[in-house]
């Protein structure tokens, strides 16, 4: 039986995948190597969140935060009122210590600093009783910034998260005993009569596999050595969906990558893991880890 499985990786926190991840945002805003340092040790001692984990957590926590705010403070729950809220809950979320807030106060620590004194003030004067004072077209364009910021670090993330499970998927194929070659954005594994396909999802980061030539229930113990394989390199696959579909030349994801695709690209063998050069890189090895070649985002 062969198969079709989706799954949402997650970074495992302290791993080599984190910092691979990690070196990959760092590199590209050439970090200097104190920064660096301090990132990652900040980084550490955080869990970390997939793309879609941190999404659902930014809604919720601005939402909570809202909400205890006006409690009890109906006058509060104006319009105008509620943006100044809105404003501030942001201000509290991107300061907090996770992943998301540690990289949009590596990117954007000034301006982040700025926002929340004017927020502050805003506040001040709600308490006073002098909002009319306040012009929400500029509260308006502080909301916006703010989810500018968030939107373009968790954009970063969910590239360099994307790029890490790519490569991970790579490593770990290969050391399954698989001949793996890049097709297009995605793999393409073979193994005797058995192939696997691989593509990660630019926008959800989710891991598609696709398995072909497999007997009877062989395909499950598969994808458990593959499980296995990915964790001891610091990502945790988390199954979302899953069918069997039984084609010896695959599912749709097969079809999809395999048509279209030139003799070149047939023939390529994905490349050993390796730092990309970058001008002016921190000689030292902090930045160490980043896999595979610069890819678009």
């Amino acid at each position: 039986m062969s198969e079709e499985t989706s799954y949402s990786p997650r970074v495992e926190s302290n791993s080599a995948a984190a910092d691979a991840v990690v070196d990959s945002v760092l590199i590209a805003r050439r970090a200097a190597e104190a920064e660096a340092a301090r990132v990652r040790a900040e980084l550490r001692a955080q869990r970390w969140q997939n793309a879609k984990e941190r999404t659902e957590a930014w809604q919720r926590e601005l939402s909570m935060r809202m909400h205890s705010t006006t409690s009890g403070q109906p006058h509060l729950s104006g319009q105008g009122n509620r943006e100044i809220l809105a404003v501030q809950a942001m201000c509290f979320v991107l300061a907090e210590k996770n992943v998301l807030g540690t990289f949009a106060r590596f990117e954007h620590g000034a301006e982040l600093d700025r926002l929340d004194r004017q927020s502050r003030a805003w506040g001040e004067s709600l308490r006073n009783a002098d909002g009319n004072s306040i012009d929400l077209r500029e509260v308006k364009a502080v909301q916006s910034r703010l989810q500018a910021i968030r939107d373009e670090v968790h954009s970063q993330l969910a590239a360099a998260e994307g790029q890490v499970t790519r490569n991970l998927a790579a490593q770990s194929l290969a050391g399954l005993g698989y001949a793996v070659e890049k097709r297009g954005e995605g793999l393409r594994a073979t193994s005797g009569r058995t192939c696997l396909w691989a593509k990660v999802d630019r926008q959800t980061g989710e891991l598609h596999l696709d398995m072909s030539g497999f007997s009877g229930l062989e395909c499950h113990g598969e994808l458990k050595r593959i499980e296995r394989e990915m964790a001891k390199r610091g990502l945790s696959l988390q199954r979302t969906g899953g069918s069997s579909h039984g084609r010896p030349e695959g599912g749709v994801l097969a079809r999809s990558m395999g048509s279209g695709v030139g003799n070149a690209a047939m023939g390529r063998t994905a490349a050993p893991v390796k730092q990309a050069p970058i001008a002016n890189r921190p000689k030292a090895g902090l930045l160490s880890g980043l896999g595979g070649e610069k890819e678009r985002a």
